[in-house]
């Protein structure tokens, strides 16, 4: 039920999520329960949530290789100061 839900209305659920995610910390800061008043990871959690929802793995798998794939030339490469790759 909450994943066809979320199927015909994701951006609706994305925002619902991530407002919920990001401010729900706010009431343990207001209720000394943490010294931390912000989380920035709301959003994230959010999309992650949804795509899980409406593309299951298959679409976890896609977003989690593409944030690893190098999409620069072999020529473009070239070691910075610390040894590492970097976009020349």
């Amino acid at each position: 039920m909450v994943q066809s839900l979320v199927r015909r209305h994701p951006v609706i659920t994305f925002f619902a999520l991530a407002c919920a995610l990001s401010w729900w910390v706010v009431l343990l800061y207001r209720t000394d329960v943490s010294d931390v008043p912000i989380a920035g990871f709301g959003p994230v959690l959010a999309a992650v949530v949804v795509l899980a929802l409406t593309q299951g793995r298959p679409g976890l798998g896609r977003l989690f290789r593409s944030m690893v794939r190098w999409r620069v030339p072999v020529g473009c490469r070239t070691p910075g100061p610390a040894g590492g790759p970097a976009v020349g």
